[in-house]
C-alpha cells in the first residue's frame, strides 16, 4: 500500500508540474542564434536582453563588423517570436485576485505604455517554396522569415514569446536574414547619437539605460543552461528557476 501511495504522489506532481510550466516546455528544444550588427566604425554598446523569464546571456565581438551575439531556446513546435526593442524598462500587470480582499503577487504579464518609444516585429519562420524536382530528389527544406512591424495594445501588453532587447529603438535601421537556427540580424547604427546633442549626453543616456535594466533584471533569472551529449543529438535544457 505504501509503494502505491509513493507512485501516486509522483505521477500527481508530474500532472502539477506539466500545467504549471506550460505543456510547451515539455518539447524538445533547440538553440536559435541571434545578432545585432553595428556599423563597422561603431563601438559595441552594452545591451541587455530577455526571453522566456531569463536573462539572455549575450558574448561581444569587436573585430571586423562589431557585433553581439545571443542564443535562445525555442521548442521544434514553435516558428514565432516577437521581438521588442525599447529603452523603456517594462512594467508588470499583477493576476486579478480570485476574492476581493486577496492580496496577488503573481505577474500576469509584462508591459510598458505604447506613447514610450519602442519598435515591436513579429517574426514567423515559413519554409521556402520547392518546385516538383527537387521534391523527388528530397532537397532538404530551406526556411525564411517573415519580418512585419507591430503596434502595441492600449494596455501595452506584451505578447507571449516576445525577445525583450534593453536598448534605443531609433538606432535601428533594419532587420532582416535568418534561417532555420538563426534569427533575423538586428542592424544598429549608433551614430545617430547625434539626436543626443553631445557625446557627454549620449554616455549619460547609456548609463540611465543599464540602471534601467535592473528593474527589469527582479523579474528574469539568469540562464542556466544544460547540454548533453545523446550520440548523434545534443540535447538541451533551460533549467526551471
Amino acid at each position: 500500500m505504501k509503494k502505491i501511495k509513493i507512485s501516486f504522489y509522483k505521477a500527481l506532481s508530474l500532472i502539477l508540474l506539466t500545467f504549471s510550466t506550460g505543456w510547451h516546455m515539455l518539447h524538445p528544444q533547440s538553440l536559435l542564434m541571434g545578432t545585432i550588427q553595428f556599423t563597422k566604425t561603431s563601438s559595441v554598446d552594452p545591451i541587455r536582453i530577455y526571453y522566456g523569464g531569463k536573462i539572455i546571456s549575450t558574448n561581444t565581438c569587436e573585430t571586423g563588423m562589431p557585433k553581439i551575439t545571443y542564443e535562445i531556446t525555442k521548442s521544434n513546435e514553435q516558428n514565432t517570436f516577437y521581438l521588442l526593442i525599447t529603452h523603456t524598462p517594462p512594467k508588470h500587470q499583477l493576476k486579478n485576485p480570485i476574492e476581493e480582499n486577496d492580496t496577488q503577487n503573481t505577474i500576469d504579464y509584462l508591459k510598458i505604455y505604447p506613447e514610450n518609444p519602442y519598435k515591436l516585429y513579429q517574426l514567423t519562420l515559413i519554409p521556402d517554396e520547392i518546385s516538383a524536382s527537387e521534391q523527388e530528389n528530397t532537397t532538404p527544406v530551406s526556411y525564411h522569415w517573415n519580418i512585419t512591424e507591430e503596434t502595441l495594445p492600449e494596455n501595452g501588453q506584451l505578447p507571449d514569446a516576445t525577445i525583450i532587447v534593453n536598448y534605443f529603438s531609433s538606432f535601428i535601421t533594419t532587420i532582416k536574414g535568418g534561417s532555420a537556427i538563426e534569427l533575423p540580424t538586428i542592424f544598429v547604427d549608433n551614430s545617430l547619437a547625434d539626436q543626443f546633442e553631445s557625446q557627454e549626453n549620449f554616455e549619460d543616456a547609456l548609463i540611465k539605460l543599464q540602471l534601467a535594466s535592473l528593474d527589469t533584471d527582479m523579474f528574469h533569472s539568469p540562464i542556466k543552461r544544460k547540454m548533453k551529449n545523446d550520440k548523434h543529438r545534443v540535447i538541451i535544457m533551460d533549467t526551471i528557476t
